[in-house]
C-alpha cells in the first residue's frame, strides 16, 4: 500500500449497524451476520521507541482491520458478537526502522443473555483483545497486552422481577511484552524496563453480587460486592485480595435525565492491606433516542502489578449529537488522579477525544477526529511522562 493513499479505520460497528436498514446483513437463524471492512490512518507522536536513542518518537500507522458482527434478539435469547484481526503497520516515514514493531492486533466481545423476563436467566459476557492499550495503570506507553476476560452471572428474579439478584464471576488474565528491546533513557522505573515487563503477567479472579430493587418501573436501588483475588507468575509483585462494595440508586428521575449514584469501601486484605472508600456519582441526559450527554465522576481501589492496588480519582464526561440523520459528532474528555500504594509514585492522565461519523451511503461511513493522552508522574520514567497527539482518519464498509 502506498504511503502517501490516506486509508482509514475502524469506526464502532454499533455505531455502523445502527444507521444501516435492517435489510443488510446475511440472515443466520434469528439473526444477522455483518462482515465489515475497515482501514486506518493515523498520526501518532508517541508511536514507539525508536532510532540510536531509542527515544520515543512519531510515526504514520496504518490499520487493517476486516471483522464481523452478528446479533440475535428473541422472546428468550438476546446475543452480541463483535470480532476483528487488525493488522498494524508503522510506515517508517517519520521514523526509520519503526516498521519492525508492525503487528497483528486483535479484538473481540460476545455478549449472550437467555431469560430476560424469566425468574432465572444466564448472562455470559467474554472480551479478548490483543492491543497497545491496556488497563494495567502502572505501565505507560511502549507495550502490548494479550488479555482476555470471561465472566457469567445467574440473575433471579423472585416475586414479580421487582427484585434481581445476580451472583456471578469473572476470570481474566493479561501478559505484557515491550515494543522496545531496550531500556529507555532515564529508565528508573520497571515499566520501562523490557526485561521485567512479562513479570507483571497476571491471573485475576472475581466473584461478586450484585442486587437490584425497583421501587419505581425505571428506577432502582442498587447493591454490589465484588472481591478480586489477583496473581502474579512472578512474585516481586504484591498479591491483592481486593473487596468492594458499594450501594446507591440507578435510573430515571425524569423523561430526560437518568442518574447514578453509589457509594462504599474498598479493602485489600493482602499485599498493602489499603482500604479507602470508593464512589461514583453520573448525571445523563437524553436529548434523544440517539443523542446524550454525560458528566460523572469515581472514586475506586484496584489492583495493579508492582505496587498491588491503587485508587483512580477520576472525572470525566462524554457527548453524541445526531445531526441531520447521518451525521453524529462524539467527543469525551477524562482526568484521573492515580495514587500508587505503599509508593510516594502519583500520577496524573488527561485523555480526550472528538470527530465527527458521517454516513456517506447505506454501507459507507467515513469518520474523522483528533485524540490526546497525556500523563505525568512523580517517577521520571519516560515511558510515564509524555503527551500523544493523534489525528485520524476512518471509513468501514459493512454489509
Amino acid at each position: 500500500m502506498n504511503p502517501l493513499v490516506v486509508t482509514f479505520a475502524l469506526l464502532a460497528p454499533a455505531l455502523a449497524l445502527a444507521q444501516l436498514e435492517e435489510t443488510n446483513g446475511i440472515k443466520v437463524g434469528e439473526g444477522r451476520l455483518h462482515p465489515y471492512i475497515s482501514l486506518e490512518m493515523r498520526y501518532d507522536s508517541a508511536a514507539g521507541y525508536f532510532g540510536v536513542n531509542n527515544a520515543l518518537s512519531a510515526e504514520l500507522v496504518d490499520h487493517t482491520a476486516p471483522g464481523m458482527q452478528y446479533e440475535l434478539l428473541s422472546s428468550s435469547w438476546a446475543m452480541n458478537f463483535d470480532g476483528k484481526v487488525d493488522y498494524v503497520r508503522y510506515l517508517g516515514a517519520l521514523s526509520p526502522g519503526s516498521e519492525k514493531i508492525s503487528r497483528l492486533q486483535a479484538n473481540a466481545d460476545l455478549t449472550l443473555g437467555y431469560g430476560r423476563e424469566q425468574k432465572v436467566g444466564f448472562e455470559l459476557v467474554e472480551h479478548f483483545y490483543r492491543s497497545n492499550q491496556t488497563s494495567n495503570a502502572a505501565i505507560g506507553v511502549g507495550i502490548l497486552a494479550l488479555g482476555n476476560t470471561v465472566g457469567a452471572k445467574i440473575p433471579f428474579r423472585p416475586g414479580g422481577g421487582a427484585l434481581e439478584i445476580s451472583p456471578g464471576a469473572s476470570f481474566s488474565f493479561e501478559n505484557f511484552e515491550s515494543l522496545s528491546s531496550l531500556a529507555v533513557p532515564g529508565c528508573a522505573d520497571p515499566s520501562c524496563d523490557p526485561n521485567f515487563v512479562p513479570s507483571m503477567n497476571y491471573r485475576n479472579l472475581r466473584p461478586q453480587i450484585d442486587a437490584r430493587w425497583k421501587f419505581f418501573p425505571k428506577t432502582a436501588v442498587i447493591l454490589e460486592t465484588m472481591m478480586d483475588f489477583r496473581s502474579y507468575t512472578n512474585p516481586a509483585n504484591p498479591p491483592a485480595n481486593l473487596l468492594k462494595a458499594q450501594t446507591g440508586v440507578a435510573g430515571l428521575i425524569s423523561t430526560k435525565v437518568s442518574i447514578l449514584v453509589k457509594a462504599g469501601w474498598g479493602h485489600d486484605f493482602a499485599g498493602t492491606h489499603t482500604k479507602t472508600p470508593v464512589a461514583q456519582a453520573e448525571v445523563i441526559y437524553l436529548l434523544n433516542d440517539v443523542s446524550n450527554f454525560k458528566i460523572g465522576g469515581l472514586r475506586t481501589l484496584e489492583p495493579v502489578p508492582v505496587y498491588g492496588s491503587f485508587v483512580d480519582n477520576r472525572a470525566y464526561t462524554e457527548a453524541r449529537l445526531l445531526m441531520g440523520g447521518k451525521l453524529i459528532l462524539h467527543g469525551r474528555a477524562a482526568f484521573d488522579y492515580l495514587v500508587f500504594s505503599g509508593s510516594s509514585r502519583h500520577d496524573s492522565t488527561v485523555t480526550f477525544d472528538f470527530g465527527p461519523d458521517f454516513q456517506l451511503m447505506r454501507w459507507l461511513i467515513i469518520a474523522g477526529g483528533y485524540s490526546l493522552s497525556y500523563r505525568t508522574s512523580t517517577d521520571a520514567a519516560l515511558t510515564l511522562n509524555f503527551s500523544r497527539h493523534e489525528p485520524y482518519l476512518r471509513v468501514v464498509c459493512t454489509y
